[in-house]
């Protein structure tokens, strides 16, 4: 147990501050969405090029006579794009109301006998990991944005990421008839694409559109005992959607409805509306992260702590005050967006 606390040895010591971190880790309540799809892949270069179509199907074999050669196959060709990773960082000061409440809680550690230290640094800890826990999670909700406009739109705003999605519209007076629109586009696309798994969309566009549809009702309503569509009204579980939708044999519902909040103090969601876009699995790609540069050559002065994907968090004093920052260098990297459909419910 530490004697004497101070707020440089609690902010400016790396055991000290990596609790802090294990901390706001512990308790994190916001879910990162992304990990739902992606998953951590290193690159050695902030510039690369990804490629589109790289898990193709394999084809079928040639039945050749006995005597015969081989037929020569080519590859099918693999589009590219030349990406780079995304560079992301911020740095949170602590203002003097927050740096005299810390110091108020130090204060009465150090005046406190051995036994009682133990409960009183719980706290202190449990009290910063608010100035540390936009740093852990502020990347990830910015790919948690990304993505998500990514899968719903084909592209995501500030980052030149376009995707070489499929697309299809559906008119607003074909709702009645929504899944059999859905059903008949995705098998017209089974010979370019292969069968598709998954339909991901919102929240709202799941109650004002697939439960909202007449066609759904009537699929629902003849699996589903009367008593229980009585009770449920309007509100229908995406687990008993699913079952609907498999009994005709139709994608599974995927509900996205993350949200992030923007710098500007908005909030966002992360899916956009009136999109349902079709997958064939829930296994898109991978997040590809390269290391700072800073983790290779750290600056003297800041303590460190590095977590998953090559993204840290520090803390340094400088003459300004007291920072919390971090920095992160990631870019999503989806496979085979050419054979991602993405449908507008206009």
């Amino acid at each position: 147990m530490i004697k004497k606390l101070t707020i440089d040895l609690l902010l400016g010591n790396a055991a000290t501050f990596q609790a802090i971190i294990d901390r706001a880790l512990q308790t994190q309540t916001d879910k990162i969405m992304w990990q739902r799809f992606l998953q951590f892949e290193q690159t050695p270069s902030r510039d690369l090029k990804a490629f589109f179509g790289n898990a193709e199907g394999v084809e079928a074999g040639s039945f050749i006579d006995r005597n015969s050669r081989k037929p020569i196959r080519e590859r099918r060709d693999m589009g590219n794009a030349a990406i780079s990773v995304a560079i992301m960082g911020d740095r949170y000061q602590m203002d003097n109301d927050r740096l005299d409440k810390l110091q108020q809680l130090i204060d009465k550690y150090n005046y406190m006998g051995a036994a009682e230290q133990g409960r009183q640094l719980t706290d202190i800890i449990n009290y910063l990991v608010d100035d540390v826990r936009q740093c852990t999670l502020a990347p990830h909700k910015r790919m948690d944005y990304c993505l998500g406009q990514l899968l719903s739109t084909g592209g995501a705003p500030e980052m030149d990421i376009p995707l070489p999605v499929i697309t299809h519209s559906i008119p607003a007076a074909l709702q009645d008839n929504l899944l059999t629109e859905i059903f008949d586009f995705a098998e017209g696309l089974q010979s370019r694409a292969g069968r598709y798994g998954y339909m991901l969309m919102n929240g709202k566009t799941y109650r004002r559109r697939i439960t909202a549809s007449k066609e759904f009702l009537r699929y629902y309503k003849n699996v589903t005992p009367a008593s229980k569509v009585a009770a449920s009204g309007a509100v229908i579980p995406v687990q008993e959607a699913n079952a609907v939708l498999s009994g005709v044999g139709m994608p599974q519902i995927e509900i996205i409805s993350d949200y992030a909040a923007m710098p500007d103090g908005t909030y966002a969601d992360c899916f956009a509306d009136n999109r349902i876009t079709l997958v064939r699995s829930l296994n898109l790609g991978k997040m590809l992260w390269h290391t700072p540069y800073e983790i290779t050559d750290p600056v003297p002065d800041k303590v460190y702590t590095q977590l998953a994907g090559g993204h840290y968090v520090c803390s340094r004093r400088t003459d300004e005050g007291r920072f919390t920052e971090y920095m992160a260098e990631w870019i999503p990297n989806i496979a085979e967006p050419n054979k991602i459909a993405v449908i507008t419910i206009e």
